[in-house]
């Protein structure tokens, strides 16, 4: 509501700015006219900006007409009646749930696999103000945090075409396609990729580039999805190289494309990624680690008939501990009868106490008459520990 006047106040006091002290030389005529062209060079950036943020202005303004009819919410006075909640109060001896507090740390259970090698979304503040491009990055990273996609996408390609030297266009381009895979159809599918080529040929060493090859990965699969004959073959490509070990990676994988085009694959072909997914879990190398402990979560996200026998032998036979758990808690989330026997197996089978307590806890989650009967007969087990039991 007030962005107008704020906007307005901007664009004058930027105008009215004084001009620098004269120096004690004048300086040549060329001189002169290099710092005069860069200053028109910014000024207009500055006034485009301006003039696209002041069309957004209005638009978001016209939003509001509609608040009018708010005022139908004097209606509410009947809300009076909700006094009588104070019958609630029986509910304080519920404070006895405050034992629950063992299970604090199950939460990170899940870690951050709820999306599979998602690439970075959020543009880094404007850190060159004196760069002509400026301007124009700042208003296409606000577009882009307000989802603004088509329009961030255009304010980036606009960026690029008209400061190609700027210290923002090498990133400018994993922006512009990042805002192109959020719009969701095909044709802006194809675009992106041939902007993230680009950015790959042209800009080699920009600060995108991890993120940019996991972007690319997940546009692949996207069109791959849709017979794109390209996007199968790299969708393909990609996911089969998980099979072998290479160099490890310096980040945490994150942004390892792999896990993106394995993910596609198994939503896209189940068949050819399950034997795939199979051979990255029978690995033992130092650099599949990471690898491992993500394809735990991949597999369990589609249903076939070897989904719990693999997450099962992941869990008894995988050296490193995360990638047991993982897969324990995964298989809560698979939820079948083959899921509930496969963790009674690992309950009745395991020396691990801290397996042991995962398999508790997946079975909890799982609704049925045997899960709860599998937990209560091992509460009375004299052989589990206390902690064990108090759980189950």
């Amino acid at each position: 509501m007030f962005a107008m006047p704020w906007l307005v106040a901007a664009v004058s006091l930027n105008l009215q700015q004084p001009a620098a002290p004269a120096p004690a030389t004048p300086p040549t005529p060329a001189a002169a006219a290099t710092r005069a062209a860069r200053s028109h060079r910014r000024l207009d950036a500055q006034l485009e900006a301006a003039s696209a943020a002041l069309e957004f202005a209005q638009t978001d303004l016209a939003s509001f007409t509609g608040l009018s009819g708010m005022a139908g919410l004097s209606d509410m006075t009947g809300l009076s009646g909700l006094t009588g909640l104070s019958g609630l109060s029986g509910l304080s001896g519920l404070e006895g749930l405050s034992s629950l507090s063992s299970l604090a740390g199950l939460e990170s259970l899940a870690g951050d696999f709820t999306d599979a090698a998602e690439p970075a979304g959020d543009p880094p503040p404007a850190w060159a103000d004196q760069d002509p491009g400026d301007s124009l990055y700042r208003s296409a990273r606000q577009l882009l945090n307000n989802n603004r996609y088509t329009d961030a996408a255009s304010a980036f390609a606009n960026l690029i075409k008209r400061y190609p030297r700027s210290d923002y266009t090498p990133d400018a381009y994993y922006w512009q396609a990042f805002a192109l895979y959020k719009t969701g159809d095909a044709a802006s599918y194809r675009l992106a990729r041939t902007v993230l080529k680009s950015q790959k040929a042209k800009f080699p060493r920009a600060s995108t580039r991890g993120d940019a090859d996991a972007l690319l990965a997940q546009v692949q699969g996207a069109l791959a999805k849709q017979g794109d004959p390209e996007g199968v073959a790299a969708t393909q490509n990609v996911a089969d190289s998980a099979r072998h070990p290479q160099t490890c990676s310096s980040s945490d994988d994150d942004d390892d494309p792999r896990i993106a085009a394995l993910n596609a694959l198994l939503q896209m072909d189940a068949e050819s990624a399950m034997p795939i997914l199979k051979q990255v879990l029978a690995r033992r190398d130092s650099c599949s680690v990471q690898l491992r402990r993500k394809a735990v979560f991949i597999i369990s996200q589609k249903r076939t008939a070897e989904t719990e026998d693999i997450l099962l032998s992941a869990a008894r036979g995988d050296p490193d501990q995360e990638v047991r758990e993982q897969a324990v808690f995964w298989l809560s989330q698979v939820g079948s009868e083959k899921a509930v026997t496969a963790l009674d197996s690992i309950l009745q089978s395991s020396t691990d106490e801290e397996i042991q307590k995962k398999a508790l806890f997946a079975l909890s989650q799982i609704r049925g008459d045997r899960a709860g009967q599998i937990l209560r007969d091992f509460a009375e087990k004299s052989s589990a520990s206390d902690d064990a039991r108090e759980q189950a």
